[in-house]
């Protein structure tokens, strides 16, 4: 997060504490004498996260993929500071383009983009590493991709 944020957005009587942490109301873990955070059932926690606000995010961009390796299919994520142009591309490891996955406009904040190369059309996605390029006026970034069959 930013550094200086202190405001939550949390609708309760949460404070955020000099380290960013929210202190308040108990998460509800299971066991938590024996160190087990796993959420017990009625946790105030349970479907209680929220995307956080553009105005907390860091200024700068990132880049990343989930799963990595992948089989059938990867999630790329990338964070943009502001509205930005964007290109993303997936190369392969000859460096020929192999999919232009988005190119345009896009807003401040946090995006994901699908890639299944089984959907790609009239093209035979084998496995090895690919590489997605993440290309703005100001910021490149290249991540590895690994496909395993």
């Amino acid at each position: 997060m930013k550094s200086g944020w202190v405001n939550s957005h949390s609708p309760g009587t949460e404070t955020v504490n000099d380290l960013g942490n929210l202190e308040g109301e108990e998460p509800g873990f299971s066991e938590f004498s024996t160190q087990s955070f796993q959420l017990a059932e009625g946790s105030p926690c349970i479907n209680g996260g929220a995307s956080l606000p553009v105005e907390v995010l860091p200024e700068h961009y990132t880049l990343s993929s989930y799963p990595n390796p992948f089989s059938t299919s990867t999630t790329i994520r990338y964070d943009l500071p502001h509205p930005v142009q964007v290109a993303t591309t997936i190369f392969d490891s000859q460096g020929k383009q192999v999919r232009q996955m988005m190119a345009g406009p896009k807003p401040a904040g946090h995006h994901m983009i699908l890639w299944d190369p089984g959907k790609d059309v009239g093209k035979t996605i084998s496995a090895g590493f690919y590489f997605c390029k993440l290309e703005t006026d100001e910021f490149s970034k290249v991540i590895k991709l690994f496909r395993v069959k």
